[in-house]
Formats: C-alpha cells, structure tokens, sequence
C-alpha cells in the first residue's frame, strides 16, 4: 500500500529492513526512496524454509550479532538435519496442503509448486500431490470437484490459516461433508489444522519459528515418527 516518508525521515533511521518481491510490488520503490533519503536499506527474501537461516545469518552480520545468529542458526540447523534423518526412514505418503476455506463448497487454495509451504511435505518425507499438476500460480484455485478427481487417494488433508477461528470451522466442516468424504483422508479422519502467521503459538511463519512448523507437519503426517512438536516450540522459547 505503500509508505508514509515523513514519518520514516522523521524517525532518522539508520536502516531499513524490507521484504523483496523482485521490483514488482513497492519494494523497489522503497529501496529508491530510501536512497533518496540517504537510509540504508537490507531487502531479504525467503522462498524457502533454508532461506530463513540465510536471512539470519545476514542480519547477524548487520547488527554485529553474528555469534547470536550462529546460535539461532546452529539450532535450526539440528533441527533440520533430525528431519532430514526421519525422512528417510518414514513410508511415502500422499499429501494435500490447502488454505481454509470460508465456502468448502467453492474453490480452494492449493499450495502447489512453488509455494514455500507447500514444499514442507517433501521436507518431512511425503509427497505434496499438487506437486503433480503444473499451475500458473503457486497458490491456484480449484474447484471441489477436480480436487476430489485428481486428489482422492490423498492420505493426510492438511488445512491452513491464519485466523484459528476459521481453521477449525474449516476443519470441522471438511471431516462431517459427504462430498469431501470421497477422499482418502477425510474418510479417514486424517485432516489436520495448523495455525499460520505471527500471533504467539502460531509457528507456520517465517524467522526461526519455521522449524517447529516443520515440526507440525511431520507430527501430522508421521505422528508415530516425529517426536512431539510442541517440545521443539518449548527449546525454540528457551
């Protein structure tokens, strides 16, 4: 939506820290302005779960905090390579990632290729089925009806949203439809919730929070395989 720069130069900051979409969206305007202005500028991006620990390790370097980044890095890391064990020792399974739905009735969100969350599913060891399909978009819409045509032998649904409200409502509404009971893990009970965004206890989000997100999905798809989520959130608090 853009920036109010009077308010920024009335500030008198060393440095700017903004997203990076490439020069397609207000970021390069930003950056130019800046320049202007005279203000520093870091422009990070992260299209990947791995990019996490790269902007961390950048911004250790900015504010002379490298060793304290080495420590958070260090631990995702670890946290990381655990997954990267299980995951080779865990049976591939079937996977559907989609965004809650106000109208299950309607078209859905599907994280596809391309989409940072999407990819945590082949992270833990299974397949994101939407892998399969070649989208125009990471995040397309789909209609109910070729979800359950392409998807219907998915074994694990998971659902995500930044408003837990609608998540569950979402959830709920999926696990009691005749039509959606047409799919594998809806008959089956496997359709899970996971919270996204940067409230307290969500963990679906960029920064060092996204290895416990890793965590829920593997805790979803593997429950017998991955150790209990929650304990990575308590040594992430720690």
């Amino acid at each position: 939506k853009g920036v109010n720069w009077e308010t920024i130069a009335s500030l008198n900051p060393d440095l700017i820290i903004t997203d990076w979409y490439g020069g397609k969206k207000k970021d390069k305007e930003i950056i130019e302005k800046a320049e202007q202005l005279g203000i520093a500028v870091v422009a990070l991006q992260a299209k990947t779960v791995e990019d996490n620990i790269k902007c961390i390790e950048i911004l250790g370097k900015v504010f002379g905090k490298e060793d304290r980044a080495r420590e958070i890095v260090d631990f995702m890391k670890s946290k990381l390579e655990k997954v990267k064990e299980i995951s080779k020792q865990v049976p591939e399974k079937k996977v559907l990632v989609i965004s809650a739905p106000k109208d299950i009735s309607g078209q859905i969100t599907v994280y596809a290729k391309g989409s940072a969350w999407g990819s945590i599913p082949e992270i833990v060891g299974a397949h994101n089925v939407a892998f399969d399909k070649n989208f125009s978009s990471p995040w397309p819409k789909v209609d109910l009806e070729k979800i359950i045509a392409w998807w219907n032998d998915t074994d694990v649904l998971i659902v995500i949203s930044f408003d837990e409200n609608r998540l569950k409502d979402a959830v709920e509404k999926i696990k009691n439809d005749e039509r959606w009971k047409e799919i594998k893990a809806v008959r089956e009970g496997k359709v899970y919730g996971i919270p996204a965004g940067g409230k307290l206890g969500h963990y679906l989000d960029w920064g060092p929070r996204i290895v416990v997100g890793v965590y829920q999905f593997g805790c979803a798809i593997y429950p017998e395989h991955y150790p209990d989520w929650q304990k990575v959130a308590e040594e992430l608090m720690k």
